[in-house]
């Protein structure tokens, strides 16, 4: 299941409707969910937001918070109508598929370069499998998150110093976004 991805992609989206969190409810329309099951799901994401902000800030663990929020979407999903249940499967793959579009339209916004874009893109459909194999392991996402990153990290380190510099922002705009700290 894809449900953390997918939740991660929209945990602000109740509380902050900007074009990023738009368009991933708007991907939750496309999907055929029902008006009542987006806003359910996206009520849940509120009220999960805090476990949301421990993951994304890297605290030690997040586990509880994590099985907490995915408890909560499972249960709504388990009374939730066939026709809803099926349209989040396919929310679910479409997020987990295309979820570095959402990114990149924010990382071109912050100033980063198309081909800095794309090669951060490339790097993130590399390591797609193995987040993808750590469904239901925190510890393997957790390890495959970092190795992400530290392919990520190297990478800018290694692009113009006006990329380096907007991706800085970038990182720091997303943290605000989550509530954690800029590093």
């Amino acid at each position: 299941m894809y449900t953390l991805i997918a939740l991660l992609a929209f945990s602000t989206a109740a509380s902050a409707l900007d074009s990023s969190h738009q368009s991933i409810i708007n991907a939750m329309k496309d999907a055929g969910l029902s008006p009542s099951a987006i806003q359910a799901i996206s009520k849940i994401g509120t009220e999960h937001e805090e476990a949301l902000q421990a993951l994304q800030g890297q605290l030690a663990n997040p586990a509880d918070a994590v099985k907490s929020l995915n408890s909560a979407i499972q249960k709504f999903l388990s009374t939730a109508s066939k026709s809803d249940q099926k349209a989040y499967k396919v929310f679910e793959e479409k997020m987990a598929s295309n979820y570095g579009d959402f990114f990149a339209k924010d990382m071109k916004k912050a100033g980063i370069s198309q081909a800095t874009i794309d090669g951060v893109l490339k790097i993130e459909k590399k390591h797609e499998a193995a987040l993808k194999a750590t469904r239901g392991d925190l510890v393997g996402l957790k390890a495959a998150f970092d190795a992400l990153k530290s392919e990520v990290k190297h990478y800018i380190s290694g692009t113009s110093a006006a990329d380096q510099a907007a991706w800085e922002n970038y990182e720091k705009n997303m943290k605000s976004s989550f509530g954690t700290k800029a590093t």
